[in-house]
């Protein structure tokens, strides 16, 4: 048989980079041809407070892409909010894992999370 398309382990994300928020993971792009994308359910800017029932406050953005990644044509549910996070003003919603991730810039590249400098702790000031 043909080599298997998908990504090692056999198991695709839902096409989005992230980035580190206090109350979760910003999505800060949809990548073309991904799951997101074609599901017309998640938008620049929306806030992933839950994965699966899980709360994803206080974890790293790579954990929470770690969460959304699952079998081809499997579905993920997503609690979103799309205002202040305090408004616990989230909506869920399912979206179905694509076939294959799509290609990035032919990289092959899995999703990106961004550290922002602000959720950085300072360095210790030196003595002296």
């Amino acid at each position: 048989p043909p080599p298997n398309p998908v990504a090692a382990g056999g198991l695709v994300g839902v096409g989005v980079d992230l980035e580190n928020h206090q109350w979760g993971a910003l999505v800060v792009r949809l990548l073309p041809g991904g799951a997101a994308f074609q599901s017309g359910r998640l938008s620049q800017g929306d806030l992933i407070t839950h994965v699966e029932g899980v709360p994803c406050r206080g974890m790293h953005c790579s954990e929470v892409l770690g969460m959304l990644m699952g079998p081809p044509l499997s579905v993920v549910r997503v609690s979103v909010a799309r205002g202040p996070p305090e408004d616990e003003g989230s909506e869920t919603v399912s979206i179905t894992r694509v076939e294959e991730d799509p290609p990035e810039g032919g990289e092959g590249e899995e999703l990106e999370c961004f550290d922002i400098p602000d959720a950085v702790p300072e360095p210790p000031a030196e003595a002296g």
